[in-house]
């Protein structure tokens, strides 16, 4: 195959498709061809541009005649939708990511603060505890499944914790959160929307209601933290609450979920890192950055970007109205950055790095989301002297958006 010139978009002999069990085991090849030979591609099958390069991901990522909202796709849905399924597409999109970009300005104000270094460290002493118990009932004749049975549930756990949730109602809570993260996987079956739309929308009374007794009733959570923030008399809506509230639960869960077991999976197939780690800890935190960057859990990365006028990126023009995969996770093999990118170097500066985005929709959760990563997998490796993989060779579940792992089993060793 004859290789386009670089910045072409059509005519090239290359198929990109991210459903494949081989693109899910190794997309680096992939994402390498693409950022040489068509760093601006067109992605017929998925309706939509895709670009791979560092500086145009970044470019994507920030630029303001880019949209995150879906309705000014050429291809959006039209037709109005009713009834509860309109209800629960309404709620998701209460929160940062469907507002005006005048409007997200003046929602991050009021809620960052909410996240910032010294609220999130207040976290740890509770992400502790969450992880220790989760890990005394995952842990079964030393052995663990990091996926299903320590992974899956932690962000939820985390959150439901942070936010206040009483006890007697944490089994909603978690049914709730289930059910909204169900119901936005394009790969469920169309039959299941319908019942979990019903979980989410009886969850968001249960919410509604901590809401207003936490209005009356301040404790030491997320929650009235998020509730007493103000600036210039303006403060959080209902609806915007549980539109961050939602954001959190989407966002965080993939985040940890894979991440976690992404960063348990680079730690223990290189001996040489896991025994660094181990014998200094100090380390842990570098090993767990560079396992994002080196081997990422996203097949593409972020929300997709919306065009809201043409624009031009090498020599190609992105027509307004279409959509844009900006694929952090190529970005983050970019050589153009990252010298030597297919090495794992726990001592590389991942400083600036785009795994939880830049500009205006940077991840809100992302501390939240390296503490919880810091403390889990801190708290496996004192669980054993040595840890092996069990899982060498993992296999993948269907997910247009992540290289999810069917199971990641662990064996704890004492010796």
């Amino acid at each position: 195959m004859s290789p386009p010139p670089v910045g072409a978009a059509a005519a090239v002999e290359f198929t990109f498709d991210p459903t494949t069990a081989e693109f899910a085991r190794d997309p680096f090849p992939t994402y390498s061809y693409l950022r040489t030979h068509a760093p601006v591609y067109s992605w017929e099958a998925g309706r939509s541009w895709v670009v791979t390069r560092h500086e145009d991901v970044a470019l994507v990522l920030r630029d303001r005649r880019f949209s995150v909202s879906p309705r000014h796709w050429i291809h959006a849905e039209r037709t109005p939708m009713e009834g509860p399924i309109a209800e629960f597409y309404r709620l998701v999109g209460s929160g940062l990511a469907g507002a005006p970009p005048d409007d997200h300005v003046r929602l991050r104000r009021l809620v960052n603060p909410a996240f910032n270094p010294r609220a999130i460290e207040r976290m740890r002493e509770r992400v502790q505890g969450i992880v220790d118990s989760m890990l005394d009932a995952a842990v079964r004749e030393g052995t663990v499944e990091v996926r299903n049975d320590f992974a899956e549930m932690l962000p939820i756990r985390v959150l439901g914790s942070i936010l206040g949730i009483p006890a007697d109602e944490d089994v909603e809570f978690r049914a709730f959160a289930l059910a909204l993260i169900k119901a936005l996987n394009p790969w469920r079956a169309r039959d299941e929307l319908a019942q979990c739309v019903a979980t989410v929308l009886e969850g968001k009374r249960l919410l509604v209601r901590l809401i207003e007794l936490r209005r009356s009733n301040p404790a030491d959570d997320l929650l009235s933290d998020l509730i007493r923030a103000e600036e210039a008399g303006d403060r959080l809506t209902i609806d915007q609450l549980m539109g961050i509230i939602i954001g959190l639960l989407i966002a965080g869960s993939d985040t940890t979920v894979h991440g976690l077991c992404f960063a348990v999976f680079e730690l223990l197939r290189q001996p040489d890192v896991l025994q660094a780690v181990l014998a200094d800890r100090a380390l842990l935190k570098g090993a767990i950055d560079e396992s994002l960057r080196h081997n990422p859990f996203m097949k593409f990365g972020t929300l997709p970007r919306y065009a809201l006028e043409d624009v031009e990126i090498r020599g190609v023009t992105i027509p307004k109205g279409h959509r844009v995969h900006p694929i952090v996770s190529a970005a983050l093999h970019d050589p153009e950055v990252y010298p030597d990118p297919e090495v794992f170097d726990m001592r590389r500066d991942n400083t600036g790095s785009l795994v939880f985005g830049v500009g205006p929709h940077y991840c809100l959760g992302a501390p939240l989301a390296r503490l919880e990563l810091n403390v889990a997998v801190g708290a496996l490796l004192d669980r054993s002297k040595n840890p092996r993989l069990i899982d060498v060779e993992p296999e993948f579940r269907p997910n247009p958006q992540m290289r999810d792992m069917v199971s990641l089993r662990v064996a704890l060793s004492s010796g």
